[in-house]
């Protein structure tokens, strides 16, 4: 092993280049030069903490509810009203009620297409609130698939999509008829019938371009409505 320079931080990279596609990079560095950094960091936040939990001081904070539609939207806000209004005497904490309240409603209820949001500070602005309007989202979901690039081939992948859907079938077709005018010695439609094997499908030549089978998955769901944007 050799020494390392007195000149130098204790610094080193790694990294590893993972056989199905995956890539890491760490950088390890010795704590002394990152430990004056954390703790000026952490008095700073504990000053900005104790600021924030000052009684004079009012944090605005947002209350989310969403459903599948205007009247249940508003619903849920009067059901939430009736809630906190019942609470309010026997709370204790009531600052705990609202961190729980807002975090169930903002991070662990799904998300529908309509949405109504109420700018709030404490229980009582969501009690005295007279007015929660609800809108209807603008835009549709954004889709992406992921595939997986090599590794993960199989010889008889897509066989019941290709007995079951005319749509995959074509596409894969499509994709079969391009291979073959590039000059491709097997084909696409044989590997989910089952005439090549197993050892054959992980062969360079085959498994790489093979991954062109994931068009027919796009095409198939395009034909029910879903359309991916990346």
């Amino acid at each position: 092993m050799e020494v390392w320079p007195k000149s130098t931080k204790l610094r080193a990279s790694i990294n590893n280049f993972g056989y199905g596609g995956s890539n890491a990079h760490v950088i390890l560095e010795h704590p002394d030069y990152l430990l004056p950094y954390y703790e000026a960091h952490a008095r700073d936040s504990e000053s900005r903490l104790a600021a924030a939990i000052s009684p004079s001081h009012k944090v605005s904070r947002v209350l989310r509810i969403s459903s599948k539609d205007e009247r249940s939207t508003k619903a849920q806000f009067e059901n939430i009203q009736s809630y906190v209004r019942e609470r309010l005497e026997s709370s204790a904490d009531r600052t705990s009620l609202l961190d729980r309240l807002l975090y169930t409603y903002g991070q662990k209820r799904s998300q529908f297409p309509w949405t109504g949001t109420l700018t709030i500070s404490t229980l009582e602005d969501i009690v005295d609130a007279q007015i929660f309007k609800a809108h209807r989202a603008s835009r549709a979901p954004r889709i992406g698939f992921v595939f997986s690039g090599q590794g993960a081939q199989w010889f008889a992948m897509g066989r019941e999509l290709n007995q079951a859907y005319p749509v995959f079938r074509a596409a894969l077709q499509e994709a079969d008829n391009i291979l073959c005018e590039l000059g491709a010695s097997w084909s696409l439609i044989g590997m989910p019938n089952g005439s090549l094997c197993a050892s054959y499908v992980c062969a360079d030549n085959i498994y790489q371009t093979s991954c062109s089978k994931t068009s027919t998955t796009v095409e198939s769901t395009k034909s029910s409505s879903v359309f991916q944007q990346a």
